[in-house]
């Protein structure tokens, strides 16, 4: 319909001419002619429109849904796979952390890993989880996220586990009961990632039995009351992430940008160091702007109107939003 009006007005849309009276009339008579034959296309235009949502409604194709959708990937995937030699600042709390863990107390341990989004925390945990997981029976590494479906959560720690999961629709008690049950005589080291909630937690902790096997458990979240909830309140549980220092934030940035082998020009060091002030420390948006000027031009002037767009004041909490649309 509307591409039928968009001609009529191409067509007849033009400036006014002075013309005679006849000329005026026979213009006149052309004019409704159009109009008329372009009443009738658009009337068919809307037999064709009734016909096609008759048949939408006889069909129901509104209540059709696919079965399956979109498969969500998980930001996290990165983080979990990342080689130990590629990493920046990871030594000294990673031997930190796994010092905690690896005591004699044999009584379940709960260590939590407490930071804003970008500091690495998954990435923490998983070098911990790597260096220490050949000393435990079982292990499993999994994520929770912030909406998670308990169900589905616990069912993919079955699997991870060994555990062969029932085709029938079970229950959580049964869910927790066959995690309860497998794990009550082995030593045991899982790591529960990004976990938002504390309800989430008073359900899923409920599969760790305590067994006195020197069982241990690690919780990375964003949520202080979280991470203190998880290790019962206990302050010398609980690991708060902090910013790289300015070396290994020089580090990080020259790896990703120049290569390992590469130190950053004399031309670009002063704009290279306003805009790691600009990153506040933050691993993931380091990377972030370093992986976008490893694909660009070496030119200081680039890099300037690149700190520039970022915000010309340094923040200790960038936001991660405005680094990655550029």
């Amino acid at each position: 319909m509307e591409n039928c009006i968009d001609d009529f007005i191409r067509q007849f849309g033009g400036e006014d001419v002075e013309v005679g009276f006849f000329w005026e009339a026979a213009e006149l008579h052309k004019r409704l002619c159009e109009l008329h034959q372009i009443s009738n296309q658009v009337e068919e235009l809307r037999t064709l429109a009734v016909e096609a949502n008759a048949r939408r409604e006889s069909y129901k194709i509104d209540d059709c849904k696919p079965s399956f959708g979109p498969v969500a990937v998980d930001t996290r995937l990165r983080a979990v796979y990342q080689e130990a030699a590629n990493l920046v600042g990871i030594e000294g709390p990673r031997e930190e952390v796994i010092s905690w863990l690896m005591n004699t107390q044999k009584k379940l341990k709960v260590v939590s890993i407490v930071g804003f989004g970008g500091l690495g925390k998954t990435t923490l945990a998983k070098q911990v989880f790597d260096k220490i997981k050949g000393h435990f029976v079982c292990v499993a590494f999994f994520s929770v996220s912030q909406r998670p479906d308990l169900r589905v959560l616990l069912n993919r720690l079955q699997l991870k586990l060994g555990i062969n999961v029932s085709s029938h629709d079970c229950g959580f008690d049964d869910i927790i009961e066959e995690l309860r049950k497998y794990l009550i005589d082995k030593r045991y080291l899982i790591v529960v990632d990004d976990l938002w909630d504390q309800s989430a937690w008073n359900t899923i902790s409920c599969a760790f039995p305590e067994n006195g096997n020197g069982s241990r458990i690690i919780v990375t979240t964003r949520v202080e009351d979280v991470a203190g909830m998880a290790c019962h309140n206990n302050r010398e549980c609980i690991y708060a992430m902090k910013p790289l220092s300015d070396q290994n934030s020089r580090m990080l940035f020259s790896n990703r940008v120049f290569g390992s082998e590469v130190v950053c020009p004399p031309h670009l060091k002063d704009v290279a160091a306003e805009i790691l002030k600009k990153c506040g420390g933050m691993p993931l948006a380091i990377i972030t702007i370093a992986s976008l000027l490893a694909t660009q031009v070496k030119s200081r002037k680039h890099w300037a109107s690149i700190r520039k767009s970022l915000g010309a004041q340094p923040a200790t909490n960038p936001s991660l939003e405005e680094i990655k649309k550029y």
